[in-house]
């Protein structure tokens, strides 16, 4: 059973689509991220590869601003619309906040486009959350394409904050000239929660 964790919308169901492959965060992963990230208040927030909205609809519920969830396969995007209605309205009756305390849209897009997308807001984001294939197919994009990709890295604010996940061979040998410093790596079985700062 997916769900939200913690925060305004703490055990809303989250769908996921049927008969489909989506591989979302397990709660153990998830609860050691945002532990890691700490207060996420006012904060921006980028998902991208977002499946299932798993990691922008938790950060919406702990307090994120604004959320933008950017995935590239249509039938995922409408499971997203419907998980962040629930969501929605479990903050609204939470009682903080109302519909004009945040912002939360879903795109259905290459995540790699976000910044072209997204560029007319003029806005920097605090936190990316990605979660790409393991191995990427043909003209997929892959763990190590979001390190190198510089508009991204552009697209942030100083001191951002970039999880990825991945398997636990796909972000090793990496060049030393990126634009992100690995603070944390964690490995899960399968799956390695790899969180890097963006250098000024």
């Amino acid at each position: 059973m997916l769900r939200v964790i913690a925060g305004e919308a703490k055990r809303v169901q989250l769908d996921v689509p049927e008969g489909v492959e989506v591989r979302p965060t397990s709660d153990k992963i998830k609860g050691a991220m945002f532990s890691a990230l700490g207060s996420l208040e006012d904060a921006r927030v980028l998902d991208l590869c977002s499946g299932s909205g798993n990691l922008g609809l938790e950060a919406l519920s702990r307090g994120a601003e604004e959320v933008v969830m950017i995935e590239r396969v249509p039938e995922f995007c409408r499971n997203i619309t419907n998980n962040l209605q629930k969501v929605t309205k479990s903050i609204i009756g939470f009682g903080n906040r109302t519909e004009d305390d945040f912002s939360a849209k879903v795109i259905n897009a290459n995540a790699l486009d976000a910044p072209k997308l997204l560029a007319s807001k003029k806005k920097f984001y605090d936190v990316i959350f990605a979660d790409p294939p393991y191995i990427p197919k043909e003209n997929q994009k892959g763990p190590r394409d979001f390190l190198f990709d510089k508009k991204l890295a552009e697209f942030v604010h100083e001191d951002a904050i970039l999880i990825l996940e991945s398997g636990p061979e796909a972000l090793v040998d990496l060049p030393e000239d990126l634009s992100w410093e690995l603070i944390r790596r964690k490995n899960y079985g399968a799956t390695t929660s790899v969180t890097y700062w963006r250098l000024k």
